[in-house]
């Protein structure tokens, strides 16, 4: 009489499983690596936005507190920018896309009319994505503008 031996289901089902997960981790993988240069994207889109913003309030801050008189008004744009370049330098030091002459700076001085002056500035910088994403534009433009009053 012969004996069979007999394996175990269980074993088996183990390989054939094996083979199951290899199969829907290489469907799943092109969809982890989009969602993680998707957040990559949002992350540097956030970084370059705060950026922008925080030079802008930087300028502003600097034309609010060393107004614009006939005496200054010759360097007072330039140390505004300076400012607000040295601001962008700072806070982009990671992203060596970004260079100071993409980054264009709009001062300018406004009389309210309660006799109040005011300070604008409006940085822009362009801003372009890893990849191309369906529906969204290849190169953006971050513009902030920020105002404040004339203190002195």
């Amino acid at each position: 009489m012969k004996i069979h031996r007999l394996i175990p289901r269980n074993r088996l089902a183990d390989t054939d499983r094996r083979g199951a997960a290899a199969v829907e981790f290489g469907l799943v993988l092109p969809l982890l690596i989009l969602i993680a240069i998707g957040a990559v994207d949002l992350g540097r889109f956030a970084t370059n936005y705060i950026a922008v913003s925080n030079a802008a309030s930087v300028g502003a801050s600097f034309g609010a507190m060393h107004p614009k008189t006939a005496a200054s008004s010759a360097n007072w744009e330039t140390y505004l920018k300076q400012h607000v370049l040295a601001e962008m330098e700072t806070n982009l030091t990671q992203d060596s896309s970004v260079s100071q002459s993409d980054v264009s700076v709009a001062p300018a001085v406004v009389n309210e009319a309660n006799g109040y002056r005011r300070v604008d500035v409006t940085v822009s910088m362009p801003f372009r994505p890893i990849i191309q994403w369906p529906g969204v534009p290849e190169d953006w433009t971050l513009t902030r503008k920020v105002s404040m009053r004339v203190i002195r």
